[in-house]
């Protein structure tokens, strides 16, 4: 498992009262073949992770509300990137663009070099 977010600890009223939202996340660039795992064995490993983490290893079964795989949900650094960015910048600043910004997940760790010069105002 790579992260856990306590969803309901975050945002109020994502679960029950006395139960806890949890999103798992699981794979990444380090391990790739979780994204051809069943849902079922996805489920196994993000509850034997969570009962290892939480030190509770007779914690009640997990009700799972579902699983959703996203290949590319969290961008990667590439070599190269800092710089990549730096231009994307200057050029803003060189064609008048000063006060825009570049936004999204890729500034600090993607590589979507499509979505690299688009803007927030």
């Amino acid at each position: 498992m790579t992260g856990t977010r306590y969803s309901s600890s975050i945002f109020l009223n994502r679960a029950p009262p006395g139960q806890l939202l949890l999103l798992n996340f699981i794979g990444g660039a380090t391990n790739p073949g979780m994204l051809s795992k069943m849902d079922s064995e996805l489920i196994q490993v993000a509850d034997r992770d969570l009962r290892k983490i939480l030190i509770n290893p007779n914690a009640n079964n997990p009700t799972v509300l579902g699983v959703k795989l996203w290949p590319k949900a969290v961008p990667q650094f590439l070599i190269g990137h800092v710089e990549l960015l730096n231009v994307a910048k200057a050029a803003l600043k060189d064609t008048g663009f000063a006060g825009m910004f570049l936004g999204e997940n890729y500034v600090s760790g993607g590589h979507n070099m499509k979505k690299i010069f688009s803007v927030a105002i």
